[in-house]
């Protein structure tokens, strides 16, 4: 069974397998009419433009590889 973001807890870290970017995810909120909406963060060391705090959101089931 593959691991996807709906699974993960917030605070963990993982590596998105589509693109190898590694990120922090948040929460899940409840935005309506969309349903839920998983946010996440870069955690890029080194690359200081994304690691700027800002916060994206990923579709539920993108296939993650968590730490």
């Amino acid at each position: 069974m593959a691991l996807t973001v709906r699974n993960l807890k917030p605070g963990q870290q993982f590596m998105l397998k589509r693109t190898g970017e590694w990120f922090i995810f948040i929460e899940k909120k409840l935005d309506t009419p969309g349903g839920m909406r998983h946010v996440v963060t870069h955690d890029d060391p080194f690359n200081l433009y994304k690691r700027n705090g800002r916060r994206v959101t990923l579709h539920h089931a993108c296939h993650v590889i968590a730490e």
